[in-house]
Order: structure tokens, then sequence, then C-alpha cells
């Protein structure tokens, strides 16, 4: 999946916004193919965030990284160092189109999704066990 999310991505690196895309995709990052279109989906949703709700006060750096934890599961990280999420904001509950869009997607793939957020960014983070 490694290379879709580089594709994905390559818009976003020469865009003119002055955001860094930072890339660290490890070569195992391997899925089955029915997996690559919720993945690429996610990560697309969660990017665009990213540059949308960059700050303006500092210069935007958005770090895309995929790689295998210590249990073998796969794991797709997207983090920027933005505002992050409201502190009462729920990620299992709240948000518009994009986070139902997540959520959705989140439960086709069976995997686990979270959301680190603090004023000084915010982290994705998708796993799938067994990948």
């Amino acid at each position: 999946v490694g290379p879709h999310i580089h594709e994905l991505l390559k818009p976003f690196q020469s865009d003119g916004s002055g955001i860094t895309v930072i890339e660290d995709l490890q070569p195992a990052c391997t899925v089955p193919h029915e997996h690559i279109m919720p993945i690429s989906q996610m990560v697309a949703e969660v990017v665009m965030n990213a540059f949308k709700n960059a700050r303006s006060d500092q210069k935007g750096i958005v770090r895309a990284g995929c790689y295998k934890n210590d249990r073998g599961a796969l794991v797709i990280e997207v983090s920027d160092n933005g505002g992050g999420l409201p502190e009462t904001f729920d990620p299992q509950t709240d948000g518009g189109i994009g986070f139902h869009l997540l959520r959705a997607l989140n439960k086709k793939l069976n995997a686990s999704m979270e959301f680190e957020s603090d004023g000084s960014g915010l982290c994705f983070r998708l796993t799938l066990p067994g990948c």
C-alpha cells in the first residue's frame, strides 16, 4: 500500500501551500488488494483535512507513514502540526461526512482507528491486524 500512499501524496507535495509532506513508507506495508481503495480513501480524507486545517502561524508539516508493529499488524499513520481536534470532540461519534466516511471504511476493513490530538497537532492511526 506504500506506493499507493506515495502516489496519493504527490499532488500535495507541490501544491504551493508551503506545507511540507514527509513520507516514511516501509516496504513491508502490504495489504490484500481489496483493502487498497478503502485505505487510500481514508488517507486522502485525513491528508485533505490536515491541509484544510493547517495553522497559519507556523510552517505546516504533514507526515505519512506505514510500518509493521511488534504484533505483525500493519500501521498507517498520518500526523500534522496543526491545532488538533477540539477538546470535547469524540472521533467515534462526532464530526461531519468525513468522519462518517472514516468510521464506515474502518468498519469495512475490520481495523482499529485512533486519533491523538493536542494543541500541537493531530495523529491519525489505522491498525490492520494480520496484514
